[in-house]
């Protein structure tokens, strides 16, 4: 009996662009914090989702805004109907953001990208500029 496997950190985003031994997995896990451009991105999970690959998105150490951005790259551009990898929003003892993302009923809640400046803690608004904002 065969166990399906996930290419969880087993290809560099090099290898993943460059050669086509990831299709030997069943799921493509796609870590943006170690990939690099987004266009790049997308081409690598057109080609698993066109192979009939399930492409899952998996956070490392990211704080709140990290796993914003990666829950709304999971939306775009993974496939839908499998849970993502972005538990990790409970294991800072402080996030930048004023209250972590919640996790409720197995799903992580994402405020709009476009909110996130304004949910940052004082010291980190003042820090990356949005002091005045």
């Amino acid at each position: 009996m065969g166990i399906p496997l996930a290419s969880d950190e087993a290809f560099s985003p090099a290898q993943l662009k460059e050669n086509d031994t990831w299709k030997k997995f069943d799921v493509l896990v796609v870590k943006p914090a170690r990939f690099g451009p987004i266009a790049e991105l997308e081409q690598v999970c057109a080609r698993a989702r066109m192979e009939g690959k399930k492409v899952v998105f998996s956070s490392m150490y990211d704080s709140g805004v990290g796993l914003a951005h990666i829950a709304a790259l999971a939306r775009e551009y993974g496939s839908p109907d499998v849970a993502h990898g972005l538990g990790t929003s409970g294991i800072f003892e402080e996030d930048i953001l004023r209250e972590p993302l919640q996790i409720r009923d197995g799903k992580l809640h994402v405020p709009p990208l476009e909110d996130l400046a304004s949910l940052l803690r004082p010291e980190w608004r003042e820090r990356l500029g949005f002091a005045s904002a």
